[in-house]
């Protein structure tokens, strides 16, 4: 018998709440799906702003990816922080870049000196990173006087440390 077809003798209301709970396990499949694209494409600006934490001719020091900000009941996660003597940078990192992201990125950045009382001296930048990020959205964040950080060009670690020839 298929999945989808009707059991002898079921109500409605079973088949209505077997339908939902189906749909309630693809939701949280799909949702996995979502939060891995996102990881990925954390992970990806993090490692490559680690390796090189220039922007816009500022140096910075250091590199804090995934921080909490904020009090308990109001906590905030930052996606990526970076900081020196006199500047911070908050990234808000997506796999994908809307508009929507740049409100979250504006309500981040009015809420970073609360959070962290020890930016309250220091030059605050925002910026978003993607790997898609379309040109209405970049053009938005850049009006906005926002860092837009994209992946471009044959970007890859190759670690062959210990590699050996193949057996043939």
């Amino acid at each position: 018998m298929k999945k989808d077809s009707f059991f002898v003798g079921e109500t409605a209301q079973e088949r209505h709440e077997r339908i939902w709970a189906r749909i309630d396990r693809l939701a949280e499949q799909l949702g996995g799906v979502g939060d891995s694209q996102g990881d990925a494409a954390q992970e990806f600006f993090y490692y490559s702003l680690r390796a090189d934490k220039t922007i816009g001719g500022i140096r910075f020091e250091d590199i804090h990816a995934k921080v909490k900000g904020g009090h308990p009941g109001r906590q905030q996660e930052y996606d990526l922080i970076l900081e020196n003597a006199g500047h911070v940078a908050v990234i808000e990192v997506k796999y994908k870049c809307r508009i929507s992201d740049l409100k979250q990125l504006d309500q981040q950045l009015s809420r970073i000196r609360a959070d962290f009382p020890g930016y309250k001296r220091k030059r605050i930048y925002g910026g978003i990173a993607g790997f898609s990020i379309p040109t209405e959205v970049a053009d938005a964040a850049r009006a906005k006087g926002y860092i837009v950080l994209r992946r471009r060009g044959p970007l890859l670690q190759v670690d062959a440390t210990d590699m050996k020839e193949a057996r043939v």
